[in-house]
């Protein structure tokens, strides 16, 4: 958002950052730049956890245990907040993971 930041920039006031995630799958790749068009315009920042790399979309392979299948989102869900932290935690306020 970036009138949010400007308008913070010209108070003077801190204004927090959010970067959102998008939990996928090589499969389902092709709808993710239509994820980045509606809400993901609306972050900071913008991640695709996947189990495949693809810099097109900015997708990242973030390894969990287990299958890539639905029942195993947990381990999923607990790899990529675990790569938020290492990776991000300095340069956002807020993870949203969808």
């Amino acid at each position: 958002d970036l009138q949010g930041h400007e308008e913070a920039k010209k108070s003077g006031r801190k204004r927090d950052k959010i970067i959102c995630v998008a939990k996928t799958s090589e499969a389902s790749h092709t709808l993710i730049p239509y994820v980045r068009e509606t809400w993901g315009q609306r972050c900071d920042g913008f991640l695709a956890a996947s189990n495949n790399t693809d810099r097109a979309i900015d997708a990242v392979d973030i390894a969990h245990e287990g299958p890539e299948v639905y029942d195993n989102l947990w381990q999923k869900f607990r790899s990529i907040t675990s790569y938020l932290y290492d990776n991000y935690y300095d340069k956002y306020d807020w993870f949203f993971i969808a």
